[in-house]
């Protein structure tokens, strides 16, 4: 039993996991942290506590899947282009709030 669960596989699928609660709770309420709800609709705001976890997990399973992916990019290509992508990706986000 043990041995299945260390399949390379599981280890990808935790990490799909660990990113899924922040998906999910990005299309359910838009990741606002409301602090006045609305009495029609209570249950759109979430707590800084709970964005701070769901953010957290994610971005560790997102993290854990950027340094898998550029271990395998480096048996199809160059090892220094594997590395200067992933700091590309790690630099992106940013650039991007700079830019704004």
């Amino acid at each position: 039993m043990l041995d299945r669960l260390r399949h390379p596989l599981v280890a990808v699928a935790a990490a799909l996991l660990l990113t899924l609660p922040f998906v999910v709770l990005f299309v359910t309420h838009g990741y606002h942290l409301d602090p006045t709800p609305t009495p029609e609709d209570p249950s759109t705001d979430i707590t800084p506590a709970m964005a701070v976890l769901v953010g957290g997990l994610a971005i560790l399973g997102e993290a854990f899947l950027l340094a898998w992916g550029a271990e395998t990019a480096e048996k199809d290509v160059p090892t220094a282009f594997a590395i200067a992508v992933l700091a590309v990706l790690a630099v992106a986000p940013e650039y991007a709030v700079d830019a704004l």
